[in-house]
């Protein structure tokens, strides 16, 4: 199962990379150009007893009467993992600056201490898209039920190169991915301090997405690139 789980993550982040010296000066930090715009990773492990309703409704009423209300939001989807274990919100904001304000913001409100106690956060953190690469329709509905979030976010080891990592991103997206059916589109980030970096694949469906790493399994991209990153998230989550 861990095996599975790795070759899993190399699907959606795609660290079918080439090694580089630590020394090589074309391992230059991502251009975080415009669009700045910044995604807000959020997950959190449900305390023992706490419902998924009770998630539910006390993220319905933050979102309603705070998120939104704030300068730079553009929109938020949330999810729970296939076990139920764990809320997933994925939120889009126009800029960093704008992400941090909220943040900031946040920890000032009751919402706050109510979501601390019914969760714990094991994940919060900002990813810029600038330069990166995105693939597929953004034409769907995000509040649909039956999407399929796979969120992978990996620590790049200091022998891998920014270059080579999103160079063989964009091929392996081009080549395998996106050719994978029920594969709705695929956006990727780096963190700001630039050693994170981040995946979202949605599916149609959660056996669109297993199906797809099953795949993912009998191609050369699962025994590429297994010392350039450390896998720091991986899960499944379903509208």
């Amino acid at each position: 199962m861990k095996k599975l789980s790795f070759l899993l993550l190399l699907l959606a982040a795609t660290l079918s990379f080439t090694a580089c010296d630590k020394d090589d000066d074309t391992d230059t930090p991502i251009a975080l150009n415009d669009p700045k715009v910044t995604f807000e990773i959020v997950v959190s492990e449900l305390k023992p007893g706490v419902t998924q309703s009770q998630i539910l409704q006390n993220d319905k009423d933050m979102e309603e009467n705070f998120v939104k209300k704030q300068k730079g939001f553009l929109k938020r989807e949330t999810a729970f993992s296939k076990d139920g274990k764990y809320y997933f919100a994925f939120v889009h904001w126009e800029t960093l600056e704008d992400a941090e304000a909220a943040g900031a913001a946040f920890f000032q409100t009751t919402y706050a201490t109510s979501g601390a106690n019914l969760a714990t956060a094991i994940l919060f953190n900002h990813y810029v898209v600038g330069n990166n690469y995105n693939k597929g329709t953004l034409s769907y509905d995000p509040l649909a039920t039956g999407n399929t979030y796979e969120a992978v976010v990996s620590n790049k080891k200091a022998a891998a190169s920014w270059s080579d990592l999103t160079a063989n991103d964009k091929a392996m997206g081009d080549n395998f991915v996106s050719q994978q059916p029920g594969f709705i589109n695929r956006e990727t980030a780096v963190s700001k301090d630039n050693t994170q970096f981040f995946a979202i694949v949605r599916w149609a469906t959660l056996e669109d997405a297993e199906n797809a790493g099953t795949a993912f399994f009998q191609t050369p991209y699962a025994t590429a690139g297994a010392d350039l990153a450390d896998l720091v998230l991986f899960n499944h989550f379903v509208k």
